[in-house]
């Protein structure tokens, strides 16, 4: 269920749904790696100038839970009322981000669907495991996880691409995860095996 998938709540009966989402800011091992863009690393040391900047730094804590409120006062627009989004954004710290075990390149080979397909769910597995182990997140509290990665998202195709191995947005289905990283994937166990998490959605 990505963003604009969302919608598909506000055309239910005439009663309120709240999705509560969890929200992990999460960044790769720093690198120079002309294929990727940036270095693997949040911009929080930094503050942008343009007034027509999109998408300004820092990218702090504040910056993403300004992302949530944007698609909370949207779906609650267009649902008429009856889709209200609420979340919290993990690590708590307002610089914070759990760090993940490889750099971006490793999550993005650029080279066949498939092993695209498996480096981008290995991504997001990574990502839930690493806020887990911090003991931060009590993922039964919530619908849904969204993965807040660092860099850019490669998701506009205009013919040339200085920067393959940015990650693809996209949201992760069972059964895409499955497709990617095995038929004997189950889930993400959280939270000491209470609950797993099977889907998500990645965004830059």
């Amino acid at each position: 269920m990505a963003w604009n998938n969302l919608f598909l709540y506000a055309q239910t009966p005439a009663y309120v749904t709240t999705i509560k989402i969890c929200a992990l800011r999460v960044q790769f091992q720093p690198d120079d790696n002309l294929l990727t863009t940036g270095n693997g690393l949040f911009m929080v040391d930094s503050v942008t100038t343009d007034p027509y900047a999109i998408d300004p730094a820092p990218h702090n804590k504040q910056y993403f839970e300004d992302q949530i409120t944007a698609a909370a006062n949207y779906f609650k627009k267009v649902s008429k009322g009856r889709l209200l989004i609420e979340g919290d954004v993990f690590p708590a710290e307002e610089y914070g981000a759990f760090q993940l075990p490889k750099p971006m390149g490793d999550y993005n080979p650029n080279t066949t669907d498939e092993e695209i397909n498996k480096g981008i769910s290995q991504l997001f597995v990574d990502a839930i495991q690493a806020a887990d182990q911090s003991g931060a997140v009590d993922f039964t509290q919530y619908d849904l996880v969204v993965v807040f990665h660092a860099g850019v998202g490669r998701d506009v195709e205009l013919g040339y691409d200085p920067t393959p191995q940015d990650i693809p947005s996209l949201y992760l289905s069972k059964s895409f995860l499955q497709n990617a990283l095995g038929p004997a994937f189950d889930g993400v166990p959280v939270n000491n095996g209470q609950t797993k998490i099977f889907n998500g959605i990645l965004l830059p």
